[in-house]
């Protein structure tokens, strides 16, 4: 799981016009830039470029750069990016070209495919459990998101637990826990005397302490570790999912915890009975079963609830990137959620 960028204090607008053509001929990209419009989504700034090529033809790229914030999964992206369009039939922009590592330039940078489509602010897919798409729409997205997850879960061999990059085009992990328990013991750390977990934090403790040692020996596959509605482009008319975005923070797992953090982005954190969440969960099985096997047995649940339980717990650190009431209504439905998890027990 990746944090939300924090657009209240990260200008969106860093380069001027002239400093984004230096930064996109450096890419290898040989063309004039005419417009450059920021965009407010993700952890890079972005920008919506339009350019005139060699032969006097106009049209619109993306250009990327990590000014603050994660710059080591900018550098990963594009060749990530490459991999899963050679690898998968997952739909994904074109990489033009690249600029990694610049010593030259404020901050390493690509330039990918414009891709045309729908996808809903960060905020919109947040707000009141709001995905930001109707439900018919949504459950065609979820669908394919299954399929989508699929297809990367059978990529690799992957060897250990933690970041991927891609090295010579096989995949590596960098830094890699010594296991999937060691794994899921430092993302709990993170969360130790969270304030926000007063009154819950010692029953969250306990669950932890009785089920993640009890956790199988898990092989790791690749994941996208962020695949919500935010970070597709969707041609809304036909209910299809046109390009999978924010590549950067591409992890190895468990296949069944991308699952779960998918099933919370895509039902935009709903109540755990809703009627949301379960035809989210109903739909991403469905697309993942088209592809790939998946026994939802007695074990299966109990890893469930333990993945869900640990996402939504970490999901609460998100809260100092907002203010006021918004940030409120978040901690009170995480809280909510988190409540509803250790009822339900093991």
């Amino acid at each position: 799981m990746r944090e939300p960028s924090s657009l209240q204090e990260r200008d969106p607008d860093p380069f001027s016009e002239q400093m984004i053509a230096l930064m996109v001929a450096a890419a290898g990209i040989e063309c004039e830039v005419l417009d450059a419009e920021p965009l407010r989504t993700g952890s890079a700034t972005t920008y919506r470029v339009d350019v005139r090529d060699q032969e006097g033809d106009r049209r619109t790229v993306v250009f990327k750069a990590a000014v603050e914030g994660d710059a080591t999964g900018l550098r990963r992206e594009p060749a990530l990016l490459r991999y899963v369009a050679d690898h998968t039939s997952i739909p994904v922009p074109d990489v033009y070209g690249s600029h990694l590592q610049p010593d030259d330039l404020p901050a390493p940078s690509f330039v990918m495919e414009h891709v045309e489509g729908g996808s809903p602010t960060q905020a919109s897919a947040r707000e009141n459990g709001d995905t930001g798409w109707p439900d018919g729409i949504l459950d065609d997205i979820v669908r394919q998101a299954g399929r989508h997850l699929a297809a990367l879960h059978d990529c690799g061999p992957v060897s250990g637990f933690g970041p991927i990059t891609v090295d010579d085009g096989t995949l590596t992990v960098t830094d890699p826990a010594s296991s999937w328990q060691s794994w899921l013991w430092e993302l709990a750390a993170e969360i130790e005397g969270d304030t926000r977990l007063d009154g819950l934090a010692s029953t969250v403790q306990s669950v932890l302490d009785s089920e993640i040692p009890e956790l199988p020996d898990v092989d790791p596959v690749l994941a996208h570790y962020d695949y919500q509605p935010r970070n597709v482009v969707v041609d809304e008319g036909a209910g299809r999912v046109r390009a999978v975005l924010d590549w950067g923070g591409a992890r190895s797992v468990h296949d069944e915890f991308e699952l779960a953090v998918t099933e919370q982005y895509c039902s935009g954190w709903a109540p755990l009975g809703s009627d949301k969440r379960q035809r989210v969960r109903a739909s991403l099985y469905e697309g993942y079963r088209d592809r790939r096997s998946l026994a939802t047995d007695e074990a299966f649940r109990r890893r469930r609830r333990l993945y869900l339980l640990l996402s939504t717990v970490a999901s609460l650190s998100w809260a100092p990137y907002w203010s006021g009431p918004r940030a409120e209504r978040f901690v009170a439905s995480q809280r909510s959620l988190v409540e509803s998890l250790l009822d339900q027990g093991p």
